[in-house]
């Protein structure tokens, strides 16, 4: 598996999606979760990147 192809892709979705949430109002609980939620993700698989190296 590639995994500094598919790391790329989730960074570049995981941005998309925190674009979207921030047309909405960033103070919002919810808004504020999912981005929480998404930046998890993302550190998740950054330790999992720098594991498989």
């Amino acid at each position: 598996m590639d995994y500094q192809k598919e790391y790329a892709n989730l960074v570049g979705q995981i941005d998309r999606a925190i674009t979207v949430l921030e047309q909405f109002d960033p103070d919002a609980d919810l808004i504020r979760r999912a981005g929480e939620i998404l930046l998890s993700a993302l550190r998740e698989a950054e330790e999992h990147y720098i594991t498989q190296q």
